[in-house]
């Protein structure tokens, strides 16, 4: 919207305020592009766009009677259309169901056998790749991180470094992660 265009919706905004509604007319055919664009700006749907949009200059006329001269009408629309984006987006989160989203599933709330199957499978192949990774270790090494998990892993700051070195240790076999220099070996 040029100068000219916000200086003619100003005047047309003015004119509604004190009265005048066949400026009525003027206004929303200079607003609407406008907060329809920002709109789908924001929320990416064009439904949704087009309700916040229709929301927000609805509020607008019906508040137009405290229109402020000082504001600009351009401004004062969006600033109606964003609120009306934010409280579309409450409900939608509030709804829990987002766009394309299956309702029947988020109404049932049921979870995909498959993806409960697949979830605890790759958990037991995981500890399964753990397991193996410390009976490969060696004996002080096992006894360092069997201590650990009997919650004995207070202590003097040497354990704290065997503890390190154990845990570095077993990621190297686990995970591939390299080893961390270390200068002497079981401290």
């Amino acid at each position: 919207m040029d100068a000219a265009a916000r200086a003619a919706l100003k005047e047309d905004v003015m004119r509604l305020r004190d009265g005048d509604r066949g400026a009525s007319r003027a206004v929303f055919s200079a607003l609407w592009p406008a907060a329809l664009a920002y709109a789908r700006a924001q929320l990416g749907n064009d439904a949704d766009a087009h309700d916040a949009a229709q929301q927000g200059l609805i509020k607008l006329f019906a508040q137009v009677t405290a229109y402020d001269e000082g504001r600009s009408p351009l401004g004062w629309a969006l600033a109606l259309v964003t609120w009306e984006c934010r409280t579309l987006r409450t409900q939608r989160r509030r709804r829990r169901v987002d766009d394309g989203a299956d309702v029947s599933a988020v109404a049932t709330n049921a979870p995909d056998l498959d993806d409960v199957i697949g979830d605890r499978l790759e958990k037991s192949v995981e500890v399964a790749r753990v397991a193996a990774g410390i009976i490969a270790l060696d004996d002080v090494d096992q006894r360092t991180l069997r201590a650990m998990l009997d919650g004995e892993a207070a202590g003097a700051p040497r354990d704290r470094k065997r503890r390190q070195r154990a845990l570095s240790r077993l990621k190297a076999l686990v995970f591939g992660v390299p080893l961390e220099p270390a200068g002497d070996d079981h401290v």
